[in-house]
């Protein structure tokens, strides 16, 4: 659970079946309500062992989050396909500070 003005890394597991050791993800999209986060393959941070990409959130950012939130993820390889999935849900309580520090 996260407040509303956080910053923090959200880490998202990324299990494929079948697929290669090496994922070599060419662009990934996270959208939580109105925010919608992409990174290209310079940016993406994938940790191999836990199978997890981390997708930092700004305290701007956080702040438009109010309640529970479906978390979606798509995910594009460098052959050109593109698999997307509901990765749970994120809740936000309200911040009583509206300040970003």
């Amino acid at each position: 659970m996260a407040m509303t003005g956080d910053a923090y890394t959200l880490r998202i597991e990324i299990e494929i079946e079948g697929a290669p050791s090496d994922l070599n993800f060419e662009e990934v999209e996270v959208t939580i309500a109105g925010i919608r986060k992409t990174m290209s393959s310079g940016e993406i941070k994938y940790d191999e062992e836990k199978r997890e990409i981390s997708i930092p959130f700004t305290q701007e950012e956080t702040f438009k989050l109010r309640g529970k939130h479906k978390v979606d993820v798509r995910v594009k390889f460098a052959g050109g396909d593109v698999i997307g999935t509901s990765a749970g849900y994120l809740e936000h309580h309200e911040s009583q500070s509206k300040q970003v520090i």
